[in-house]
């Protein structure tokens, strides 16, 4: 599975909101789906060069998060990415991430 990465890089210092979204499917189920079946965790991450911070896990029940945090500016070059944490199901079956969507919006001060 590929999971959405990229960089951040502004001039400008400001708020930065980074958000994750997602839509698991169990056999062919897309989630909020109340009944027995997989789990799929995947969580998004922003290196700012000196620690890794991390936003909240989503699943199945739970399919957005996201984090603001202080971007510095001046050409900061700052990564984000997407991480599975891990994924189980129970019997045959099929468990996928479909439409993940990581985004970072910068808010200029």
């Amino acid at each position: 599975m590929a999971l959405p990465s990229g960089t951040i890089s502004s001039a400008f210092a400001g708020l930065l909101k980074v958000s994750l979204t997602a839509e698991i499917i169990w056999n062919d189920k897309t989630y909020p789906y109340t009944g027995p079946g997989g789990e799929m965790v995947l969580r998004a991450w922003i290196n700012d060069g000196t620690s890794i911070i991390y936003l909240p896990m989503i699943n199945k029940t739970a399919q957005f998060a996201s984090k603001v945090i202080s971007y510095p500016g001046g050409g900061a070059v700052w990564t984000i990415g997407v991480e599975k944490m891990f994924h189980s199901f129970s019997g045959a079956g099929v468990i996928a991430a479909t439409n993940i969507q990581l985004a970072a919006e910068l808010r200029k001060r």
